[in-house]
């Protein structure tokens, strides 16, 4: 059997045609027998949509509600009340799945070695069941998404974005952009998909391969199964941060708590005063640095987190509490987008990483690297303990 990654599931296209061609930033269409991707097509897990909940025990399924046709608005349920939703012509959404179809996770492990990857990258596999007339509205991601149809047709309307390039923010058309992601646009984001929108009719065997900012939008004519191999799409800007906290964190003078009050001018004052010294430090940094800094950010290590042995993360009346080894209690302040993500830490029964935290969540409202700061703080804390693998 040939090795999984991108040069067999891209055949009869190659890879070295993709990589030169397409990637990261034109979209592909591939299509092909079923049986040309027999070790995905054929596995059990993925035959039927029952098949696929029965082997969700025990974790959460994604009911993509129908009243605004997205995606982001949704509920988690059991398995067994997405089997009864799905009856009802609600779309389902299955995350991270290579975590219970291990016939998956060499797949995602091998695609990130081909196109390059970093190490923080956020890859993970995700299963769309859609009933029939059912779909998804026009909007752009922020990951570059491998698509594979199983079962059925799908039909997908694609298009470029003009409006931004390497968007950091996901947009639905209808929706305002927010704030961040108007800062990055060169040209207003439009009300409608363009003219030059490209129709795609995917069928069981059909691939395609979709970047991140390019506008899409889908609709199922009959019930359709498809896997997504999605990656997230880490920018410089995310390796300079890396890189910068790892080497800040190594100084006293960059570990400690700031002190923001300001009761009177003097204190005003102060706080400039100490925060032009900062800078005049961060430059210092800043210029010895090395190139080869960021390229170690990406190719090395991956800080992973978990729950000290005899510590305990719980929330008690909207407030998380952390208990301490010691048997301290300690109240954690914590920002409302925060609040899954803190759930999913305090269950995770080994460790873990911030991709993978992510990875539970449906739609993240935050950065990897904020949420890297957060378990960072919890280290501090004495919540959590870490290590660079």
């Amino acid at each position: 059997m040939e090795r999984p990654g991108l040069e067999r599931l891209l055949q009869p296209y190659t890879e070295a045609n993709f990589l030169a061609k397409h990637w990261p930033d034109k979209p592909l269409v591939v299509h092909g027998s079923p049986q040309r991707l027999s070790e995905l097509t054929q596995l059990p897990e993925l035959q039927t949509p029952s098949a696929l909940l029965n082997v969700c025990r025990g974790v959460s399924v994604t009911a993509i509600l129908p009243d605004r046709r997205d995606e982001s608005h949704c509920v988690e349920v059991s398995p067994e009340v997405a089997a009864e939703m799905y009856k009802a012509g609600i779309g389902l959404s299955v995350g991270a799945a290579e975590r219970f179809i291990p016939a998956l996770k060499v797949w995602v492990e091998h695609l990130s070695l081909d196109l390059g990857l970093p190490k923080t990258t956020w890859a993970r596999c995700i299963v769309y069941v859609s009933p029939a007339e059912t779909g998804a509205p026009p909007h752009f991601d922020t990951n570059a998404n491998f698509s594979l149809q199983l079962r059925g047709k799908k039909t997908w309307r694609i298009a470029p974005n003009n409006s931004v390039n390497y968007p950091t923010e996901r947009h639905v058309i209808f929706d305002e952009p927010s704030a961040k992601l108007r800062e990055q646009c060169h040209s207003a984001l439009p009300t409608e998909l363009p003219a030059n929108t490209e129709n795609i009719e995917l069928q069981p065997g059909s691939l395609l391969f979709v970047p991140r900012g390019c506008w899409h939008t889908t609709t199922s004519q009959e019930e359709t199964l498809s896997l997504n191999f999605t990656f997230s799409q880490q920018s410089w800007a995310i390796l300079a941060a890396h890189a910068l906290l790892k080497r800040l964190h190594r100084q006293e003078l960059w570990r400690r708590t700031p002190n923001l009050r300001a009761d009177s001018p003097a204190d005003i004052s102060q706080h400039l005063q100490e925060a032009t010294q900062l800078l005049e430090a961060l430059r210092a940094d800043l210029n010895d640095m090395h190139p080869k800094d960021l390229l170690e950010t990406a190719r090395t290590c991956t800080r992973m987190f978990r729950i000290k042995s005899g510590a305990l993360l719980s929330q008690e009346g909207g407030t998380w509490v952390a208990q301490l080894p010691d048997g301290t209690r300690v109240a954690i302040e914590t920002p409302e987008v925060f609040q899954q993500a803190f759930a999913a830490t305090a269950v995770w029964p080994n460790w873990f990483t911030a991709q993978e935290i992510i990875a539970t969540l449906r739609v993240a409202s935050f950065t990897e690297v904020d949420l890297f700061l957060l378990l960072s703080r919890l280290v501090d804390a004495g919540v959590l303990e870490s290590r660079d693998v």
